[in-house]
């Protein structure tokens, strides 16, 4: 995030035509003429080789009539807007005044657009941050699968999980997410009841999903400590270290173990 300078802020302020300056329409552009009692009109003719004057008619097809070539009687006339789009993702940050400054397009009824910097206050960008990443929640639906509870499906989930995080933009959690995954099916194939598990990856926000496990039994999952020899028993423990959050709710058929992960 860059900082606004005093520098680029006076060329901002250049940019900005000075109050009262004379308006230099183009072909095609709608303007008023203060010499006319504020009557518009189309621009069809500039000053150059053929004219001396500004050649202006009434939308439509009515009068016509002719503006100073300097421009100093006519002012623009406000063009609606339909849609604003961001030219830039990287916000410019004024510290000073706690503001952020996004470039944006501004486009207009009439086709044309403009450049310009839309500024937000800093507790009006984070609501916009907040609203985003809610969308981007909501953007990509929860994918779920119902598995064998056979040793099998560990290999199965992993592979699932991790053509859903990239579909996701999310590969970079991946190795972490499926690991978990693994270990989950694993204590359910092992330690639950009936013949299917159901796996469930849920986005939360642009940087976590949640992973759900849900199976037929009652009994909740507890970490163990096993002896330095076991091959087994880790399961939990891995799924505590590398998740940001897990945990066990219950369901009328059984259970779900669901565990976090972010980046």
């Amino acid at each position: 995030m860059a900082d606004m300078t005093d520098h680029q802020s006076q060329n901002r302020q250049s940019l900005a035509p000075p109050v009262g300056s004379p308006f230099r329409p183009r072909l095609g552009d709608l303007a008023l003429d203060l010499a006319k009692d504020g009557r518009i009109g189309v621009v069809v003719d500039i000053p150059g080789d053929t004219a001396s004057s500004y050649h202006l008619r009434e939308p439509g097809g009515g009068g016509d009539w002719r503006a100073p070539g300097t421009g100093a009687t006519l002012r623009p006339v406000a063009v609606p807007v339909t849609h604003v789009t961001l030219r830039s993702a990287e916000p410019v940050l004024d510290r000073r005044a706690r503001q952020v400054g996004l470039a944006v397009g501004v486009h207009h009824e009439d086709g044309h657009s403009t450049d310009s910097l839309m500024v937000l206050l800093w507790k009006e960008a984070k609501d916009l941050c907040q609203a985003l990443t809610r969308m981007a929640a909501e953007a990509a639906p929860p994918v779920s699968a119902e598995l064998p509870r056979t040793a099998e499906s560990a290999a199965t989930a992993r592979m699932l999980i991790r053509e859903v995080l990239t579909c996701w933009d999310l590969a970079h959690l991946t190795e972490p997410a499926a690991l978990i995954t693994s270990e989950l099916v694993g204590n359910a194939v092992t330690h639950a009841e009936g013949g299917v598990i159901r796996l469930a990856v849920k986005k939360l926000d642009v940087e976590g999903v949640r992973i759900t496990v849900s199976d037929c039994s009652h009994a909740r999952p507890l970490p163990r400590t096993p002896c330095p020899e076991a091959l087994t028993g880790r399961g939990l423990t891995l799924v505590d270290a590398f998740a940001s959050a897990w945990g066990t709710d219950p369901e009328p058929e059984g259970k779900r173990v669901w565990a976090e992960v972010r980046a």
